[in-house]
């Protein structure tokens, strides 16, 4: 009777087990961004970062570039303009069960960088994600791309992370900046 529970036991915890491995796995193709005003090299920059950003959340294997690049040349796809029904063959080429697809621009003195996590099998929309600052690009790359990738994943434990880094870094620029306006202030006296 006790290697019968026991042996329960242990069949229950390998089925969780490997449950559990084959959530957190999920294979993901992150095309590249379409690109609304920025220069070829910053599109490919920020779509390589998006990658990176998403693996670093724990519960995607990203499909590597070149990979997807050689499905774009052999398939001839276009970049730009995805229907349900291409969304689907490309994740069926692929082996992915998700896509990512989105674009970067500049509109005046605003960057912004938008993303949206797609359904492989069925076309549909599963998550989307905007991030917009007025000034630098810098921005995107810093903080954008990390941003889009933690709200796609749905991980509630990163974004909390992230807000407080972003917490600390605002402190810091404030702390900064102002010990800036007291040396200025201090050289404005002396003169």
């Amino acid at each position: 009777m006790k290697k019968n529970i026991i042996s329960l036991i242990i069949s229950l915890f390998i089925v969780a087990n490997c449950l559990a491995n084959s959530k957190r796995a999920i294979n993901v193709a992150v095309l590249t961004l379409d690109n609304n005003g920025l220069s070829q090299n910053e599109i490919e920059l920020l779509t390589q970062r998006l990658q990176s950003e998403f693996v670093k959340t724990g519960s995607y294997r990203v499909i590597e570039r070149a990979k997807i690049d050689k499905m774009f040349q052999e398939q001839a796809f276009q970049k730009q303009g995805y229907t349900e029904e291409v969304l689907i063959q490309i994740g069926k080429i692929l082996g992915a069960q998700q896509i990512i697809i989105g674009s970067a621009g500049r509109f005046n003195n605003i960057y912004t960088l938008s993303a949206r996590l797609i359904d492989a099998q069925s076309g549909l929309n599963i998550k989307s994600a905007d991030f917009d600052i007025q000034g630098d690009i810098n921005a995107l790359l810093k903080q954008g791309v990390k941003e889009i990738a933690i709200q796609l994943s749905g991980k509630k434990s990163l974004w909390r992370r992230y807000v407080r880094e972003m917490e600390s870094v605002r402190r810091e620029d404030e702390r900064l900046s102002n010990q800036i306006e007291k040396a200025v202030s201090l050289l404005d006296f002396e003169k």
